[in-house]
């Protein structure tokens, strides 16, 4: 779309100056143009003519390009939509990323996984206390099924572990470590992802502002532009000043595409 753009702003450009060419000519015939206001009109029209050919040849490689990637070649684009649905705040923006971050989830499972496992480990020098029951019929006579002895038995254990031999102490050290080392590795992934979101949240700023500041630019290029006709047509001003106001505003033309560009990828 970026490129498609610059295709046309590069025609217009073209077209622009082939009008003036034309107006040159008939002020020449007229005296009041000069032969070097035709060779200057002239050689911007050769510019002009590279830079369609140049702008032209990009839009065949991003074509190119896209059926790469998609497998087919592009139909007819449209206006990137405005992404609407974007938190209002930076600190609204940290949240979001908090609870959609996989790699954040991921390293406070792992937290989790170490805290339990660390229970688990402290519990092993505690005592443990076991209840079991079983019951059961004992048959008395082969013949008569009426002949039984019921039995039920019903058991107590008690383990209260002494001698270890230090490993669980050492399991327990080893899960602390491994707690800590989960620990810190979740605060890591928080920072990282602070500082990914925070600059992504001021570039996206940042563009906003270029946008508005190359409105202006593109605005006041082409009240210049207009000026410096209404003047050279007063005799004000020259062939050379009109040439110089028509490149500023292509300048400034497709600076704002570029910039409009770069705001919507940074959204």
């Amino acid at each position: 779309n970026r490129s498609q753009k610059l295709v046309a702003l590069a025609m217009n450009q073209r077209q622009t100056l082939q009008d003036e060419q034309d107006t040159i000519e008939v002020r020449l015939r007229a005296g009041e143009a000069t032969l070097i206001d035709r060779a200057q009109i002239a050689a911007r029209i050769a510019e002009a003519n590279t830079r369609v050919a140049r702008v032209n040849s990009q839009l065949a490689n991003d074509r190119a390009g896209y059926a790469a990637a998609v497998g087919e070649p592009p139909t007819a684009t449209e206006e990137p939509l405005e992404i609407v649905e974007l938190p209002a705040t930076l600190d609204e923006a940290l949240v979001v990323a908090a609870r959609n971050s996989p790699a954040l989830a991921a390293a406070q499972y792992a937290v989790d996984a170490a805290r339990a496992a660390l229970t688990r480990e402290k519990a092993n020098r505690m005592p443990t206390v076991a209840l079991t029951a079983t019951a059961g019929d004992q048959p008395l006579s082969t013949t008569d099924p009426s002949l039984f002895a019921r039995q039920t038995t019903v058991a107590v254990n008690f383990n209260l572990p002494l001698l270890t031999s230090g490993l669980t102490t050492s399991n327990i050290r080893e899960a602390e470590f491994e707690l800590e080392r989960r620990a810190y590795l979740e605060q890591n992934e928080r920072r990282v992802l602070t500082e990914s979101v925070t600059r992504a949240w001021n570039n996206r700023a940042a563009a906003r502002r270029v946008i508005i500041a190359t409105s202006q630019q593109v605005a006041a290029a082409e009240a210049i532009s207009e000026a410096v006709r209404e003047g050279r047509d007063a005799g004000t001003h020259t062939v050379q000043n009109v040439l110089e106001a028509d490149e500023d505003l292509w300048t400034a033309r497709t600076g704002q595409v570029t910039v409009r560009k770069r705001a919507y990828l940074s959204d």
